[in-house]
């Protein structure tokens, strides 16, 4: 198994790609709407946010809060583990492991 980080346009790119090279399929509930699920390990990240450096500070009626102010990174996040094809590989919007990565498999 090899750990891969992909970064998509959106949440929809990512299960049109996933479902296009076989690494999801469709399936029906029992109201008859139609849900994408993977067929490997996929961990959805999705938006992940980061520290602009800037700190906000908000009044309660209990007191007065500091907190870091966060802005979005561009794309769509999430991590698969999986033995996959070459084809399948080539498909992905692999990235670089994070130095930093928001999440990680257990």
């Amino acid at each position: 198994m090899q750990d891969y980080y992909l970064k998509f346009n959106s949440e929809q790119e990512m299960w049109t790609t996933l479902l296009n090279l076989d690494l999801a399929r469709i399936i029906t509930d029992d109201t008859g709407k139609e849900h994408a699920i993977a067929k490997t390990n996929l961990d959805i990240v999705g938006t992940i946010y980061k520290p602009t450096g800037n700190m906000i500070t908000t009044t309660s009626p209990v007191g007065i809060f500091e907190y870091p102010e966060t802005a979005p990174i561009d794309g769509f996040h999430a991590n698969i583990r999986a033995d996959l094809t070459d084809d399948q590989v080539a498909g992905l919007p692999i990235i670089p492991q994070p130095n930093n990565p928001a999440r990680v498999w257990a």
